[in-house]
């Protein structure tokens, strides 16, 4: 019987150590999973404009929409680590200085008539072109659309002995108004602006009419030269023609002369200024210098365009070096950014005077109806 179970025991240990080396076996027999497929290279296409279209505008300057197809791509906003399959882009209109934009519609402010080139770049979301590059570029052709011929209205304006009836009047470039003296004294109707007369009835005797032909865009509180505490308004808007009918050569330059051109902008007429901002923030001396343009009446409003030209950062000793490359790489973003605002002309004139006087806020174009991306994270 024990030589039985010895056996037994024997046979037992022997299946044992098979087994276990069998499992052995097995596990060593395990391959490793293959490697995941290389992430896919991005691409995009300039779905609009296309090359060789013919873009229209309703005025002398309009706003076109870029628009771009992606496949195999997140757009991410600048700044982060190289991923294959992130990244923006890097627009360049017409050859000047590149703008960034993480989205697949970005807005061109203020295009003229012409022949234009938009050349636009996929880079990773440090900045780094993508090897090799990922680039297209379109040329397009934008041209104003004939503008709707204006019919001048005309308009009567009742001159009392000691009012003007209406006491406020809207009209359009080109609209005649004729002021009827119904009193019994003499009374004029005469405007002047900036010291400038812009019209004047002279004296009209009882009875008697005197037209005015308006032939620019202004608002002007006009009063009678025999009575000078009457009173009336008169606004003038655009009627969609004089801008079509006018070239951008016609503006006036006011070179650095803030006062030049605030004076123009009172009744939108066409006037551009190069202003430099310079402001300390914690130390920091920063300077911007800014293009502002006024290019006339769009839609009876008046057509700002604003352009950051150039900036530059002076930092206090002891600042390191990561700070400093850093807040030089924000302000590297901004040159080249440019919009328009529609707004009233006040707006305009408002703004540049705070700007100038270093009164900043971040509600300044809440009243302007406002496109392109010097407005963006504003």
């Amino acid at each position: 019987m024990k030589s039985l179970i010895l056996v037994l025991l024997a046979c037992l240990t022997m299946t044992g150590c098979v087994m276990f080396e069998e499992q052995v076996n097995v596990t060593e027999n395990v391959t490793e999973p293959p490697p995941p497929p290389p992430a896919p290279t991005p691409s995009f296409s300039i779905s609009s404009p296309l090359s060789g279209e013919l873009v229209m505008i309703a005025e002398e300057y309009g706003d076109i929409n870029l628009v771009m197809s992606t496949s195999n791509l997140i757009l991410r906003p600048d700044g982060g680590m190289k991923k294959i399959g992130e990244g923006h882009f890097m627009i360049s209109i017409d050859g000047e200085l590149p703008v960034k934009s993480s989205s697949k519609i970005f807005v061109i402010p203020a295009m003229t008539a012409g022949e234009h080139n938009i050349e636009v770049e996929l880079v990773h979301n440090d900045g780094t072109s993508y090897s090799p590059k990922i680039v297209q570029s379109v040329t397009y052709t934008v041209e104003q659309e004939a503008p709707e011929e204006y019919i001048p209205q005309e308009y009567t304006v009742n001159v009392n002995d000691f009012s003007y009836e209406p006491e406020s009047l809207t009209v359009k470039v080109s609209d005649k108004v004729t002021f009827t003296n119904k009193g019994s004294y003499p009374r004029s109707a005469t405007c002047f602006i900036n010291g400038a007369q812009v019209f004047d009835t002279k004296v009209i005797a009882s009875g008697k009419s005197v037209t005015i032909t308006m032939d620019r865009v202004m608002e002007c509180k006009y009063y009678s030269i025999t009575h000078m505490a009457m009173k009336g308004t008169i606004k003038v808007e655009s009627n969609g023609m004089e801008v079509a009918n006018t070239k951008t050569s016609d503006m006036t330059d006011c070179g650095t002369d803030l006062t030049c051109f605030t004076d123009a902008a009172k009744n939108c007429n066409k006037v551009k200024v190069n202003h430099n901002i310079a402001v300390s923030i914690f130390g920091v001396d920063a300077t911007t210098d800014y293009l502002y343009e006024v290019r006339g009446m769009e839609g009876g409003k008046c057509n700002f365009y604003i352009k950051t030209v150039d900036n530059s950062l002076k930092f206090p000793a002891g600042t390191s070096q990561s700070t400093i490359d850093q807040q030089n790489a924000i302000y590297e973003d901004l040159k080249g950014r440019e919009g328009t605002c529609k707004t009233d002309s006040s707006e305009i004139v408002t703004l540049v005077d705070n700007w100038s006087s270093g009164r900043f806020a971040t509600n300044d174009f809440d009243n302007m109806d406002c496109q392109g991306n010097f407005f963006e994270n504003r």
